[in-house]
């Protein structure tokens, strides 16, 4: 499947949380162009994308939000909303698809993860930004300064003030929104939750892989998006790559040369496209930094774990979906599943149930 970068930008743009920073070439302000067809099919994959990543933080959030205690500086207060504007997408055929779903060069909702606060307060993908405590919202204006201080840093001036203005809102414990609804304007209170501030993306890439990025986010192929039969099969994942981070695991190819070119295979695959061989780079290139020795990977699996438990998702969910990953899989390559494996992940299991039975902390013990 071909997913040009400008479809990746409408995927991983969240609002109020962390994004992944891309340095990427100039390029120009696009004018909407492209064939019927072409609008046609680019309409359904960007909603496609919105839909998938919508769910994925669905998914990730009850995990996110149970453990930002373990998180350190890295957290963040979030609404659950994801956005973009009209200037986001940089190819004319995904310029001339947003104008068709309805996208403008004020924050438009491409959505809302199922269990927020925006989605309890009734917001829902489709709708637009207005104000934020009472503030109205500029456009997203296409400028030079912008352009520049995009190309040169991958950060977005726009998103990065709004994200800036929710976050000191939210200190004070709520944050007003705004929105548009066809011609009906709505306001709700919000009351944000603290959150771990790493996101989770899913790529364009058959095989069943996951890692974490070299900006510590967690992302999964989607073959094996797409292979897992259940929510809790995606938060197993999302809980081994967390774990990963949260234990400060190095890969065994981190030098910073190593890092370096990670980073850069990680925004060429996004400025190239999302399709198999770009994605391909990032999952499984031998100069890639992203793989664990045996012993950390064990780590991983007992402190993933805990964080489900400490979710209140059942930890023997864990250890189901990894004894049914095909043996063939890259994924099994580095997450080799036998004795010694899953002797680990039953006695992590026994520790924790022993400790619920005696109302214990869900503190992994020291090794």
């Amino acid at each position: 499947m071909y997913i040009q970068f400008r479809l990746a930008i409408a995927t991983i743009a969240i609002l109020l949380s962390g994004c992944v920073t891309i340095p990427r070439p100039e390029i120009p302000l696009a004018e909407p162009g492209g064939s019927t067809r072409q609008i046609e099919k680019r309409v359904r994959l960007l909603e496609e994308n919105w839909s998938r990543q919508a769910r994925i933080a669905g998914i990730a959030q009850p995990i996110l939000t149970a453990n930002s205690d373990l998180c350190g500086s890295r957290v963040i207060w979030d609404v659950g909303v994801q956005w973009i504007t009209l200037n986001d997408l940089d190819d004319p055929i995904d310029k001339s698809a947003g104008l068709e779903i309805g996208v403008t060069e004020y924050p438009y909702v491409t959505g809302v993860t199922p269990g927020s606060p925006a989605f309890a307060a009734g917001l829902r993908s489709g709708d637009t930004l207005r104000a934020i405590d009472g503030d109205s919202l500029n456009k997203d204006l296409w400028t030079f300064e912008r352009q520049r201080t995009y190309a040169t840093t991958g950060r977005n001036r726009y998103r990065s003030h709004l994200e800036s203005v929710v976050q000191n809102a939210s200190r004070d414990g709520a944050v007003s929104i705004e929105y548009q609804r066809e011609s009906t304007h709505y306001t709700i209170e919000l009351s944000p939750i603290r959150r771990c501030d790493y996101n989770v993306f899913v790529l364009a890439y058959l095989d069943l892989a996951s890692q974490i990025s070299p900006t510590q986010d967690i992302l999964i192929s989607s073959g094996l998006y797409s292979y897992a039969q259940s929510d809790s099969d995606l938060q197993s994942i999302v809980a081994h790559e967390l774990a990963h981070v949260l234990a400060k695991h190095r890969p065994r190819t981190s030098t910073e040369q190593h890092l370096a070119r990670g980073h850069e295979m990680l925004g060429q695959a996004m400025i190239d496209g999302m399709e198999t061989r770009n994605s391909e780079v990032v999952f499984s290139n031998p100069t890639s930094p992203r793989t664990y020795g045996r012993r950390l990977e064990l780590e991983a699996d007992s402190l993933a774990m805990y964080l489900l438990a400490r979710a209140e998702i059942e930890p023997s969910k864990y250890i189901d979906f990894w004894k049914r990953i095909p043996a063939e899989t890259p994924l099994v390559h580095t997450h080799v599943v036998d004795k010694v494996r899953t002797d680990n992940l039953e006695a992590a299991h026994r520790e924790i149930q022993k400790k619920i039975d005696a109302g214990l902390p869900l503190i992994p013990n020291e090794s």
